[in-house]
């Protein structure tokens, strides 16, 4: 698999229209739509958390990983502004 199939495919997509930034660490925002387009979750998205509001770009995606228990949060929150650690991964 490489970039292009996963950009193709709507699996990974760049910072803006003209920047990829490969080099950059990845959002704990950005993991979770990744994991959500790449396994096709369909989970019910009903799980909130104090950090992550219905108008955000991820919010679709982290609820739907929350509903498919993918991810758990912590203490209520989610931090998708936090980067991803290969403990997170």
């Amino acid at each position: 698999m490489n970039v292009k199939y996963l950009y193709e495919k709507g699996i990974i997509n760049g910072r803006n229209e003209k920047t990829f930034a490969p080099g950059e660490t990845v959002t704990r925002a950005e993991l979770v739509k990744m994991i959500v387009e790449a396994l096709s979750v369909d989970a019910a998205e009903e799980k909130t958390f104090s950090d992550v509001n219905d108008g955000d770009w991820f919010a679709p995606y982290v609820k739907k990983a929350a509903a498919a228990g993918i991810v758990n949060g912590d203490g209520g929150a989610f931090r998708p502004n936090g980067a991803v650690t290969r403990e997170d991964a």
